[in-house]
Order: structure tokens, then C-alpha cells, then sequence
């Protein structure tokens, strides 16, 4: 845990204990690992102690889609509807529109996304977000950070594109 908390500059927005935990949490998640996995329980156990507390839009974002992935529907709920407050995706903070909003937005979509049955409201967020992500390519497609590809390939695979 300390190696990766000393390369926590790699990774994004991770840049605390809790953004940190979901990372990883969400990682196992994507690995099909139990969530009654010990490691893994005590990772949600601590994260959702932290999401009345949260103050970081990244955060947030980052423990929806990992909350998502585990299940846990109220946690979720809670989460999106704190991200609908701070949404960058209708015009409220273009001018941060660097390659963290960009990761932000990519979890929210995530999250939406890895839900189901997908509600007609949860697409219609995400396609909101979807163009958002659109607008922020650079002329030649990309974006402007290295890891934000990552999310490209991503969405690519998700399961917006299979409902268009």
C-alpha cells in the first residue's frame, strides 16, 4: 500500500487513502473478486464511511462507479445524485475542463453504464456526458493527458455503445 500510495501521482486523480482504496476496490471488482473477500469488505466498509464526507468531485465519481460495481444500490443513489450537483457535463465548469474532469466524467459514465437494468434516465445522462467527452478531444482525436485513452478504450467497450 505505501509503494502505491508513493506513485499515487500516476494514477490520476488518486491522491488520498480514499481515492486510493477505490481505485483498488474497484479494480478487484472489475476482477470478479467477492465482495466478501475480506480485503474487499474492509475496503467498502472504510469507503462507505467516507462518502458523507467526501468534498472531492473525483472522489465521488470514483466510488459511484466502484459502488456500482459492488451492488450497493443506496451507496450509488447517493453518489450520483452528489455528482448531479457538481455536474460538469451541462456547461457549469467548462473552464476546468482538463484531463481530471475528463476522468471524472468517464467514471460517471461508467457508472451509469455498469448499472442495470439502464434506466432512460441514466442514458440520457450519459449520452449528456458522452458529448461532453466528445468536445474535449484534441484535433487529431485525443485528449490532453496520456491516461485518459485508458477511458477511451473503455467506453468503447461499454455497453452505451450497444444501446445506440
Amino acid at each position: 500500500m505505501n509503494w502505491l500510495m508513493s506513485r499515487k501521482q500516476r494514477v490520476g486523480g488518486v491522491s488520498d487513502e480514499v481515492t486510493l482504496t477505490a481505485y483498488i476496490a474497484a479494480a478487484m471488482l472489475e476482477l470478479n473478486t467477492s465482495v466478501s473477500e475480506p480485503v474487499l469488505n474492509s475496503s467498502l466498509s472504510c469507503l462507505r464511511a467516507a462518502v458523507h464526507n467526501l468534498t472531492n468531485t473525483y472522489a465521488a465519481a470514483l466510488l459511484a462507479y466502484t459502488f456500482t460495481l459492488a451492488g450497493e444500490e443506496d451507496t450509488r443513489a447517493s453518489l450520483l445524485a452528489k455528482l448531479d450537483v457538481l455536474d460538469t457535463t451541462e456547461g457549469k465548469d467548462q473552464a476546468h475542463s482538463d484531463s481530471l474532469s475528463v476522468e471524472m466524467n468517464s467514471y460517471t459514465l461508467l457508472s451509469l453504464l455498469s448499472h442495470q437494468p439502464l434506466s432512460s434516465s441514466d442514458l440520457g445522462h450519459a449520452s449528456r456526458i458522452v458529448s461532453w467527452l466528445i468536445k474535449q478531444q484534441n484535433p487529431y482525436g485525443g485528449f490532453s493527458s496520456t491516461q485518459v485513452p485508458l477511458f477511451s478504450c473503455l467506453l468503447s467497450r461499454s455497453p452505451y455503445w450497444s444501446v445506440l
